[in-house]
Parts: C-alpha cells; structure tokens; sequence
C-alpha cells in the first residue's frame, strides 16, 4: 500500500479505495501523521521506534505541540511507506 503526503494533502491509494485529504480539507500535519501510521498498523511506539524517537514525540507531532522539521518528515513518510513533497 502506498500513500503519498503532501504539505497540503495527501491522499491514500489501496485498490481503488482512498483515504483523500486534499487541498479542501483542514488537518492538520500532526492529524495527518496520524492517519498514516493508523491506516500503517502502527502504535506511536512502533513508529517511534522506527525513527528512533520516544512514542511521546510522536504524540506531540501529532497533536501539533512539535510541528517536526522537513528532515524528519522525510523519516516518518519513510517509515510509514509514503512520500513526502
């Protein structure tokens, strides 16, 4: 399954089935996170482990207390199989 997030949408594509957040919507990057790593199968602990970060970053990037720097990004949408642009 791939899903590609963008700064303002992402969208999630697994046999013709979508997940759309697109240009029209209002999450946030954190809510958007979220998502993905739900729809991945993950806990915050399991992504956190992944990034090598504490499953309570993870918590604070996704109800926007940290907002995560593009490098870090580019790790989360690594970790969770998706794109970041």
């Amino acid at each position: 399954m791939k899903y590609y997030l963008l700064l303002v949408f992402c969208v999630c594509l697994s046999d013709c089935k979508y997940i759309a957040m697109n240009g029209g919507d209002t999450l946030t990057t954190g809510e958007k996170i979220r998502t993905l790593r739900k729809a991945a199968g993950l806990t915050q602990k399991e992504l956190g482990e992944k990034l090598g970060v504490s499953a309570s970053m993870i918590g604070q990037y996704e109800t926007d207390i940290r907002n995560p720097k593009f490098e870090t990004l580019e790790k989360i949408a690594s970790a969770l199989n998706v794109y970041v642009t």
